[in-house]
């Protein structure tokens, strides 16, 4: 999944809402849990 802001969002807030969309999505098509890492591979793991 890639989630673009604009200039005027820090990267916080695109990092937050793309988590969120990454949840609603999980959610959605009938999972509970989701895989996600950072360009430097820090995992996140959402449940």
């Amino acid at each position: 999944m890639t989630y673009l802001g604009s200039r005027h969002n820090s990267l916080k807030a695109v990092e937050t809402d793309l988590l969120r969309r990454a949840a609603q999505v999980t959610l959605n098509q009938g999972y509970d849990w989701f895989y996600a890492a950072d360009r430097e591979g820090v995992a996140y793991y959402g449940r």
